[in-house]
């Protein structure tokens, strides 16, 4: 595994961070963080997860990424846990020995001092009892609250944006009541074991119960403690983002809405210069141009669809954002039939319709052919770039033939969004002529 080329403990002022990001993206994510870092940054990746060192007073770069979705700071690696993969007590005994035996003292240190943690990381046994049992009053006079507000207003805790709201509220207030460590841990497993994961993640953390007398707490948690088994080996997160960060620039959802995280990489594929013109000809909810006028403030951004609750949609997600000016335009219009001059269009980036959460994988056929001809009559000739995403792959593939020969395909990118597997598409204008 790359990771122990990468890892450092901290020890020397270097610090390893790990990086989610959606799988596919991997070398993207990497893209940009040497380009924040320098190209010479110690890096590596696996499936869905990006690792890199840098100085520990750089740390604050890291959230200038914005292809990432959480981060962690790697505390520890054990290249061989020695298990039986046979004997399930004496694996899950070993799991407990490795909480009592990793040295804490350092990654703590270093993981209070970026998350700017200002509790107490070392409490006794009485300091404990007393935080316990000041969360579970807190928490019953809090859900007490909820209770009424439910009977007062039935619908409004049924959402989303309530149940977070409500999150990060309780976690709030357990702050302001204990300066005790409230933590949980979970583990990601990979290979055969004669254990799973919820009982190796059970294990370990009752252990860490046991030495440093923290609060288990599963949702309001200070610090999440991620122990990642692969075959023999493994190594300890230490949480550094408290959720996700694709969690920005959209306030109103629709049906097929790309995470922020995703709408950034594939902006980054498109490689948008200064003064490029880049549209997202099928927006939704807008939440690529958005991403666009927001990474890339020097390109003026134009989205467009054809419904116009999406078109109101994005209004009202740029109407959200009013405190960051962004260079971005919304209309009405056919994909098909752009109201755009030809040869006037530096980069398309946009979702297809794809026939699982929209469309139909029979119109695709005809769809897809006509807005990829359209393209390649918009966009400059030899320079222009498209960068398309698509669930409907097989049938990508067979349109792309059938344009005229006006797209040239440079790259294709297999991707996994929320369980499906997808594909990128970056393709590249040639220089033929567009003939009607």
């Amino acid at each position: 595994m790359e990771l122990e080329r990468v890892f450092q403990d901290g020890s020397n002022n270097m610090i390893t961070i790990e990086a989610t990001v959606d799988t596919g993206f991997e070398n993207v994510a990497l893209d940009e963080c040497k380009e924040i870092f320098g190209p010479g940054l110690l890096s590596g990746k696996s499936r869905g997860r990006i690792f890199f060192t840098i100085e520990q007073d750089k740390y604050q770069k890291v959230h200038e990424l914005r292809s990432i979705d959480n981060l962690y700071l790697v505390s520890t690696l054990i290249p061989n846990l020695n298990f039986t993969t046979s004997d399930k007590d004496l694996d899950l005994e070993v799991i407990k020995r490795l909480a009592e035996t990793i040295e804490w003292k350092t990654p703590l240190a270093i993981w209070k001092e970026c998350i700017k943690f200002h509790g107490n990381l070392y409490p006794t046994k009485e300091e404990h009892d007393e935080s316990l049992k000041n969360k579970l009053e807190q928490l019953e006079r809090l859900n007490h609250q909820r209770l009424t507000d439910r009977i007062a207003v039935p619908d409004v805790l049924n959402s989303i944006s309530q149940r977070l709201t409500d999150r990060i509220a309780e976690t709030e207030v357990l702050n302001s009541t204990s300066n005790v460590l409230r933590f949980r841990v979970t583990c990601n497993r990979t290979g055969k074991h004669s254990f799973g994961s919820m009982e190796a993640a059970r294990d370990f953390g009752g252990k860490l119960h046991d030495v440093f007398n923290w609060v288990v707490d599963l949702t309001s948690y200070n610090i999440d403690i991620v122990l990642n088994i692969i075959d023999s080996m493994a190594y300890v997160g230490l949480g550094l983002t408290r959720q996700s960060k694709h969690r920005r620039n959209i306030t109103h959802f629709g049906p097929t809405t790309l995470r922020a995280t995703v709408c950034y990489n594939l902006l980054r594929l498109g490689s948008p210069k200064v003064g490029d013109v880049v549209i997202d000809p099928l927006c939704g909810g807008g939440s690529i141009p958005i991403e666009g006028a927001l990474a890339y403030p020097s390109t003026y951004q134009i989205c467009g669809d054809s419904h116009e609750k999406a078109v109101n949609r994005s209004r009202n997600n740029i109407e959200s954002l009013k405190d960051k000016p962004i260079s971005m335009d919304v209309l009405q219009w056919n994909a098909t039939n752009l109201p755009l001059l030809t040869a006037s269009v530096d980069v398309f980036v946009t979702d297809l319709p794809f026939g699982k959460r929209s469309g139909h994988k029979k119109d695709n056929r005809v769809l897809y052919k006509e807005v990829l001809v359209e393209l390649g009559r918009v966009v400059r000739p030899s320079t222009g770039r498209a960068v398309l995403l698509t669930h409907d792959r097989r049938t990508f593939v067979n349109v792309l033939p059938k344009t005229c020969g006006l797209w040239k395909q440079t790259k294709v990118l297999g991707v996994n969004l929320g369980g499906l597997q997808a594909g990128v598409f970056q393709l590249l204008r040639t220089s033929k002529a567009y003939i009607k």
